[in-house]
């Protein structure tokens, strides 16, 4: 069913909403959606969501407010797409790319700041060998759910992928499975990345207490305890220093997959383009064969039919042509009948002529031998 076709690429494009749009990998989202496409009141209602978002100034909380509104859309989509109305669910569905699309965009956009945030607050001040006293705040409550929902972001994309994958043709197939690959990648890269950055908080944090140790030995005097703590300080310092290090490239990579993974979605959304203009010339000849066809089985209808009068009448023609024959036949034998029996009469009369002319010729003949006896 192309309308089905449609739904699933778009969802493969956009490929990551939040976990509760999915219950046991099945899209599910109709409960979710608002007014329809089909309503005179869709406009006003884009308008709402669009002020509402313009009126949320908190980062975090506008890109909830978006994917809300995402889902809320895909919702539509999925009615529509139930009641056959294909133009309108596709409507929907790019509203919800759309919508997609501005939340990713915000959600990465705060990691990462908040990741340059970790790399550009931690530098050590080599003169002083001590830390920025400016905290960064990787522990804060904010960044944590910022993370979780990014992970899991990424866990439940692949776990519909996954899902639709028995749901389409072969060439499809082969699509998610690509596109899996790069968002099992992107998982990995944002999972390393946040493993990473912990353990350079651990490794700062080290190396503060290091610092402070140092402070502590000097303000003793203990020769053994400075020295001992100065190296102390040089080791963190070294684990700290590698710590960032290994921090940056997990950042980096973070940013090279997500790279990938953009491209790899424009390319998709190429394809899909080029499949949907396929889709619609097929469709458009599909139409104009079956009007064809619709046409051709008028005419064979039509022809048909007039075979079939034609055959009526024919058998009409026959079974007139049959009455007149008998009736020709029963007429004939009447005249034939009536001719005979005059002709018998005639012949009677005849007869009966016959034997008078002789009677009379007898009388006549009588009457002259008397004639001639009285002589």
């Amino acid at each position: 069913m192309k309308k089905v076709r449609i739904f699933l690429a778009t969802i493969i494009i956009v490929s990551g909403i939040s976990g509760s749009a999915f219950a046991e990998g099945e899209v599910s989202l109709k409960d979710s959606a608002g007014i329809t496409p089909d309503s005179i009141f869709y406009n006003v209602d884009k308008v709402l969501d669009d002020l509402q978002v313009n009126l949320t100034f908190d980062d975090e909380k506008k890109v909830e407010v978006i994917s809300n509104i995402a889902e809320e859309r895909l919702g539509e989509s999925q009615v529509m797409a139930e009641s056959n109305n294909e133009e309108l669910a596709k409507e929907a569905l790019e509203e919800y790319q759309e919508n997609m699309d501005k939340a990713n965009e915000g959600l990465e956009e705060i990691t990462t700041k908040s990741e340059e945030v970790v790399i550009n607050t931690q530098e050590v001040d080599k003169n002083k060998e001590n830390v920025l006293e400016e905290e960064t705040k990787d522990d804060d409550k904010k960044l944590q759910e910022l993370e979780q929902k990014v992970i899991a972001k990424q866990m439940k994309s692949i776990e519909v992928l996954k899902s639709i994958q028995g749901k389409v043709g072969e060439n499809a197939k082969e699509t998610i499975a690509k596109i899996i690959e790069m968002q099992t990648a992107k998982k990995e890269a944002v999972i390393n990345m946040v493993e990473k950055r912990h353990a350079l908080n651990d490794a700062k944090k080290a190396y503060k207490k290091a610092v402070i140790d140092l402070k502590e030995a000097k303000k003793s005097g203990d020769q053994n305890a400075i020295k001992v703590a100065e190296e102390t300080l040089n080791t963190q310092k070294i684990a700290y220093e590698t710590s960032k290090e290994g921090f940056k490239k997990a950042f980096e990579e973070k940013k090279n997959v997500i790279k990938s993974i953009n491209e790899a979605k424009k390319e998709l959304k190429k394809e899909v383009k080029k499949d949907n203009k396929l889709n619609k010339e097929e469709i458009k000849k599909n139409k104009v064969e079956a009007k064809k066809e619709k046409v051709e089985e008028k005419l064979n209808t039509e022809v048909k039919k007039s075979q079939e009068q034609a055959k009526t009448k024919v058998k009409k023609a026959n079974k007139a042509k049959e009455e007149v024959k008998v009736k020709v036949e029963k007429t004939s034998n009447k005249v034939k009948e009536e001719a005979k029996v005059k002709v018998e009469k005639a012949n009677e009369l005849k007869e009966q002529l016959k034997e008078k002319s002789e009677k009379i010729n007898k009388v006549k003949e009588a009457a002259k031998e008397k004639v001639e006896k009285g002589k």
